[in-house]
């Protein structure tokens, strides 16, 4: 598995990707190949094969294994991962207990997810302030129910890669007794933010049309892939649902998974220097959500006071029975605790 991994080693992958802080594992794994895999790719045949036999073939295997794993006992490490692991949890937590009180708003959600991209032609115009700019406004809008009517809230995710550069991973709550056209309301905003992205000269010698433009953006619909998902929450959800609650579940845990921490400085802002500053000393929030809705709106149909709630509390806060305290004992807690 590390000789495949070395094989594999691309530096300008990892130039790419300095910018970047990954989960502990994976730091550990990087700083081994990048300390060892260039000579150890010195060591293969004329088929390119690994050369086994030779000593020092063994000795570099044996000190990335030591490597690794003295690494990995490390208190270091060790606090590290729970540090990383704390800050998902937390932001997992916090996700879901934002959609849980939609429920206290509305009893039935209408769920939308949309990927939002830039162009592989315009990816290195996704790093600028502008393109972070049409994000943020985009937010807004979706806040402002200026893209589509009767939103709740909205998550939403930033990642980078190599293929994609900047990407956002984007869920909406809707008012779902108000609406059920998931597919037409997800293009929507996938349509506004191509429209907001605005179109770049395209000069890669293709036919483009008389324009010679091209939207800087594009956008992936989830909807149009539900049946894959093996608990689907898009669409409408009830409360009473537990399947479409723990498929809500799972796409906040993917919405916060850890895996990397995109950290980069905005690069250049084709306005000013003052916004780049700006951008830069306020830092890059690569998961965002709308604000904690305090009680019920008071307006189109509200959760019934009576309405079982204990799916919510399972597979959305994933929260047992016997963690539950009933409020008695709560307040008894809290009074010894204040003295």
């Amino acid at each position: 598995m590390f000789y495949r991994l070395c094989r594999s080693y691309n530096p300008s992958h990892a130039e790419y990707y300095k910018y970047h802080r990954f989960n502990p594992p994976i730091t550990i794994i990087l700083n081994a190949i990048n300390q060892w895999s260039s000579e150890l790719m010195t060591k293969r045949n004329i088929n390119g094969e690994m050369v086994v036999n030779e000593p020092r073939t063994r000795e570099i295997f044996e000190s990335a294994i030591s490597f690794i794993r003295a690494s990995c006992r490390s208190q270091t490490y060790k606090k590290e991962l729970d540090n990383y692991r704390r800050n998902e949890e937390k932001n997992i937590a916090s996700c879901c207990k934002y959609l849980a009180a939609q429920f206290q708003r509305r009893s039935q959600l209408l769920i939308l997810r949309i990927d939002l991209y830039f162009r592989p032609t315009f990816k290195d115009w996704g790093y600028t302030c502008e393109a972070d700019g049409h994000h943020s406004r985009l937010l807004r809008a979706l806040r402002e129910n200026r893209i589509v009517p009767d939103v709740l809230g909205y998550i939403s995710k930033r990642e980078d890669g190599i293929d994609r550069g900047i990407h956002f991973h984007i869920l909406v709550v809707l008012d779902g007794h108000k609406h059920r056209d998931t597919a037409n309301l997800t293009r929507m905003i996938g349509e506004d933010w191509v429209q907001r992205c605005g179109h770049g000269e395209y000069d890669d010698g293709i036919d483009v049309g008389e324009s010679g433009k091209k939207d800087k953006a594009s956008y992936f619909n989830c909807y149009t892939r539900q049946d894959q998902y093996r608990f689907n929450c898009l669409g409408l959800i009830h409360p009473t649902d537990p399947n479409k609650l723990r498929g809500l579940r799972l796409a906040i845990e993917y919405l916060c998974k850890e895996t990397t921490q995109l950290r980069p400085p905005l690069l250049k802002s084709h306005e000013s220097h003052q916004d780049t500053e700006l951008a830069n000393r306020k830092g890059i929030r690569n998961l965002r959500k709308g604000i904690m809705p305090q009680g019920h709106s008071g307006r189109g149909a509200p959760r019934s006071s009576g309405l079982d709630t204990s799916f919510i509390v399972q597979e959305l806060l994933k929260i047992h029975r016997s963690d539950l305290k009933p409020p008695s004992a709560t307040k008894a807690e809290a009074s010894s605790d204040h003295g």
